[in-house]
């Protein structure tokens, strides 16, 4: 799990670890990023996670329960995705028991609401991207 909060980011799939030397100097360490082959972000939606069928945390829950949430969640395989278009949402399931499910936060939101993204070798920076967005009936 790499950020989390409102937004949701999970690093998974062959791990890439980048190290920033500019920042040696920064309280005597160097910054280490770790990045996966695999990033799947929950963007602008409201979400809720479960573990074995009990809630863990939502999208505006405390910093630190979410936190806990993340480290719950944190290297579980991500096996199924469903979404619906009314209300527009949808669920990620996990193998050990995890599960999101989220929705957009407003009948006028047409942000993405997750995106997933794949990290090709040899140019990390060439990224393939699959997101899902919510478009307001007119």
């Amino acid at each position: 799990m790499g950020e989390y909060g409102t937004y949701l980011t999970f690093h998974f799939g062959t791990p890439k670890v980048e190290v920033l030397e500019s920042l040696a100097v920064l309280n005597h360490r160097r910054l280490a990023l770790v990045d996966g082959q695999y990033v799947f972000s929950l963007d602008a939606c409201q979400w809720v996670a479960f573990q074995d069928g009990g809630k863990i945390a939502h999208s505006e829950s405390d910093r630190e329960v979410i936190k806990r949430a993340a480290v719950t969640l944190r290297g579980q395989k991500l096996i199924g995705v469903a979404w619906r278009t009314a209300p527009v949402g949808g669920g990620f399931h996990f193998d050990l028991g995890g599960r999101i499910v989220f929705q957009r936060k407003s009948a006028s939101e047409t942000e993405n609401l997750w995106t997933f993204s794949t990290r090709l070798d040899p140019h990390p920076d060439d990224v393939d991207i699959l997101s899902f967005t919510a478009f307001a009936k007119v």
